[in-house]
């Protein structure tokens, strides 16, 4: 039995920077029926690949910092309020005038499986290089760096060349197999990486079909540079790979019922986990306990996630 009980406090910050927005989730009672209303469930909540990883960071007693984009219209400042009730720093984030604020579409079925989705992303390209730069005095304080691939290719190798010089960890949320084409030409430079199969084929240009070709694509991002290399393999659990220790770990036993959420959930666990100087094993699975504790619930982040809730989750593993 992995043991998780110590834990201590963390006084140094995270920064996030990747994308804010509301998202807008409907979920089907019956199993969906394509080119017809069906019956269901509408919920809107705040989402983003980098805002949920902070709010998640937020509910673990981790301080974070967001750096992101978004409209001065309605979702904007619904955001920009609910960011500042939950605590996640965002007074480094962009508030643009005339640009609409983020908008994710969603649509799950009975299971609480994605089915489709449609993403208004067009706003994290305004994060780029020269923004970044003016914000370095505040991301090299930072004791751990995660980037999203919603901002563009241009300020994602500006992050990795920046995090390099000033030897700070930097995590990678690939997101999608289509925006993971963005870290290609850098990703030898991130310490950690969270691609599910797809991705990882992406980005290794290898096909998957086994554990072992998981293993020598892992072995393939570590010769980059990569130092952790951990392959999100859904209800299958995780794959993980250091160079050193190699595995894959089992997932928890849960009922699904929203999906969408539980890989921001799940990097949001290995900081964490990082912060907490865990092994890598121990890291992967605390990260799938928040991954597990997120698709019980209907949000896309749960709100009761807690540093207790986990601890008490994973001390059964």
């Amino acid at each position: 039995m992995v043991q998780f009980l110590n834990h201590k406090d963390i006084c140094d910050y995270v920064c996030i920077i990747g994308g804010a927005n509301i998202d807008i989730i409907g979920k089907s009672y019956n199993s969906l029926v394509a080119a017809t209303s069906n019956p269901g469930e509408v919920q809107l909540s705040l989402g983003g690949v980098g805002r949920n990883v902070a709010h998640n960071l937020c509910n673990l007693g981790v301080h974070s910092h967001l750096i992101t984009a978004m409209g001065k219209d309605l979702y904007g400042a619904k955001l920009l309020t609910e960011c500042k009730e939950i605590g996640i720093g965002i007074d480094h984030s962009l508030i643009l005038e005339g640009s609409n604020t983020g908008l994710y579409l969603a649509v799950l079925d009975d299971r609480g499986e994605m089915v489709t989705a449609i993403a208004q992303m067009d706003i994290f390209d305004k994060i780029d290089r020269g923004f970044l730069k003016s914000n370095k005095h505040f991301l090299q304080e930072a004791r751990v760096i995660v980037v999203d691939t919603n901002i563009s290719k241009d300020a994602i190798a500006y992050v990795t060349e920046f995090a390099k010089e000033q030897n700070i960890s930097l995590f990678l949320d690939t997101v999608s197999a289509v925006k993971a084409e963005k870290v290609k030409d850098y990703i030898g430079l991130f310490h950690t990486i969270k691609p599910n199969l797809l991705e990882l084929e992406l980005l290794t240009d290898k096909k998957i079909s086994s554990e072992e070709d998981i293993k020598v694509a892992a072995e393939m991002l570590l010769k980059k540079g990569v130092k952790e290399v951990v392959v999100s393999l859904g209800r299958d659990g995780a794959f993980y790979h250091d160079g050193s220790y190699y595995g894959r770990v089992k997932g928890f036993d849960v009922e699904v019922k929203n999906t969408t959420g539980a890989g921001d959930a799940f990097v949001a666990g290995l900081v964490y986990g990082t912060l907490q100087e865990k092994s890598l094993k121990e890291k992967v699975i605390l990260a799938l306990g928040c991954g597990a504790l997120t698709v019980g619930t209907y949000e896309t982040v749960n709100h009761k996630l807690s540093i207790d809730g986990l601890l008490e989750l994973v001390a059964s593993y």
